[in-house]
């Protein structure tokens, strides 16, 4: 389980990217072989405007992702363009809703 956190700064430029400056996982949790409820605890200070939200894996596919281990150090795996590559069993995540924070 990630925790990806964000900063908010306002509409963006360039509609069309798929990156969102100063985005990363700021936390990481290894919850496989837990059964049952889990919880997870973080305690944030919230400097800046932002937002957080959690994704996690089935486990099956753990990479540095396309940003860089800086940014994303267990990311998805970009597909490669092979056939199987686009199965979603073989690489199944989900993603929160964001949390918003609003520092004033």
């Amino acid at each position: 389980m990630d925790v990806i956190q964000g900063r908010v700064t306002g509409p963006a430029t360039d509609r069309d990217t798929w990156r969102a400056p100063g985005t990363r996982v700021v936390r990481t949790w290894d919850t496989g072989g837990r059964r049952g409820p889990v919880t997870l605890r973080l305690e944030l200070v919230a400097e800046h405007s932002g937002y957080l939200r959690l994704r996690g894996s089935d486990g099956n596919r753990h990479g540095v992702g396309p940003l860089g281990a800086a940014v994303d150090p267990h990311g998805p795996v970009p597909h490669d363009g092979t056939p199987d590559a686009g199965n979603p069993w073989a690489d199944t995540w989900f993603y929160t809703n964001p949390v918003f924070v609003d520092v004033v």
